[in-house]
């Protein structure tokens, strides 16, 4: 009978042995390098929790920002990826690199809806207005915010507080056009004329101008004073016939124009990406989601267009960075990207009815490369989520 159950024991012990090292063969260590080698065997979920446990015990190592950013990546939704830079942007040193993750943490934040906190990110991240920050697009967009929430105190204050550091023509132009915007905002016509004409007699080459022009004329269009409105859209037909503000007045003009225009910017339209359901928000990651396809609401120009989310496990893929019920919208935001040099189509689609028009950047891509894309984009400030070719 003993010697049955040291046999039995015996077995047992066997097992267990095999087992445990099992066990711990399939455990990576917790280092980037084993994360990334993971990513490439395709397995993200893995890769993200070994970058997160390194995270917790590595804030000082000079690879932390980058490790930050590519787990956030990984995260299944943005809200977990808002959470994950929330609790380390603080451990980040240098400057520019909090910035980018502030940064990032808006963009997740805009395309959760949820406005207030991404303005609160952008002021994070220009905590400290220098001249390294005079170029960065992202300074003036603030501005557009704030307007786009009504609060034009905070956008004015926000311009004289970044003016000395501005330098880049482009930019420039951008903060006269918000402050355009602010004062027909508040109805004080006579400080917006004096915006335009700075816009009109220094950067006349600008894209604000043309833009600036257009503003105007859907301005007293909407006032019914056609008269005033119609110097503008002779500007616009004679000094720029084939720009898309021109087109838009010219229908609006007409009563031809499909859809109403607003008179102020949307928060949306300024990044490219849609509004998205605080709900029902996911981020597409190879690998990510073996059940079935899930659905989310996206809505752009006030119009709602159901698409569905699957992951990139295989197949041909492309990265959508916006979807509008205006061609003209998405055009400017092809014209967006096409300075952060990024090539992008815009494709019709009917959707109940209704035809959008959505931007895409990359076509034909393995899962891997529209990946590798979609990191690209939102290094850049881009949203946007991976989406198959045959839909």
């Amino acid at each position: 009978m003993g010697g049955a159950a040291d046999k039995t024991r015996i077995v047992f012990i066997v097992i267990f042995i095999f087992a445990s090292g099992a066990l711990f063969a399939d455990k990576s260590p917790v280092t980037p390098e084993a994360g990334a080698a993971l990513e490439k065997e395709n397995k993200f979920d893995q890769a993200m929790a070994v970058y997160e446990e390194w995270l917790k015990d590595n804030t000082a190592d000079p690879r932390f920002p980058d490790v930050l950013q590519r787990c956030g990546e990984l995260k299944k939704n943005p809200s977990a990826a808002i959470e994950l830079y929330k609790n380390y942007v603080g451990a980040v040193r240098d400057p520019a690199r909090k910035r980018a993750v502030y940064r990032t943490t808006a963009l997740l934040q805009i395309l959760a809806g949820d406005y207030r906190s991404a303005l609160e990110s952008f002021e994070h991240a220009f905590d400290a207005i220098d001249e390294t920050v005079g170029r960065d697009p992202w300074l003036t967009a603030v501005p557009s915010f704030y307007i786009a929430c009504g609060e034009t105190d905070k956008a004015y204050e926000w311009i004289v507080r970044i003016d000395p550091v501005v330098s880049d023509r482009g930019l420039r132009a951008e903060l006269n056009y918000d402050l355009l915007e602010i004062y027909l905002a508040r109805g004080e016509l006579e400080y917006a004329g004096r915006a335009f004409s700075i816009l009109a007699s220094e950067f006349k080459t600008e894209e604000a101008y043309p833009r600036a022009l257009f503003r105007f004329g859907v301005f007293f269009i909407s006032r019914g004073e056609r008269q005033k409105a119609e110097d503008y859209r002779n500007t616009l037909e004679k000094d720029f016939p084939d720009a898309l503000e021109t087109r838009a007045l010219r229908e609006l003009w007409t009563g031809k124009a499909d859809g109403q225009i607003g008179l102020l910017v949307d928060p949306h339209d300024i990044i490219g990406g849609e509004r998205f359901s605080a709900a029902a928000v996911t981020q597409t990651t190879p690998g990510t989601n073996d059940g079935p396809a899930e659905e989310k609401t996206r809505e752009g120009d006030g119009q709602t267009e159901t698409a569905t989310t699957q992951t990139a496990s295989g197949g041909e893929w492309r990265v959508q960075v916006g979807s509008y019920a205006m061609r003209e919208n998405a055009v400017y935001i092809v014209k967006d990207l096409e300075k952060l040099k990024f090539q992008a189509d815009i494709v019709e689609a009917a959707v109940g009815g209704k035809t959008y028009y959505r931007v895409f950047v990359g076509k034909n891509l393995t899962a891997d490369a529209a990946q590798t894309l979609l990191a690209k984009l939102q290094d850049a400030g881009v949203g946007g989520y991976l989406y198959p070719e045959d839909k």
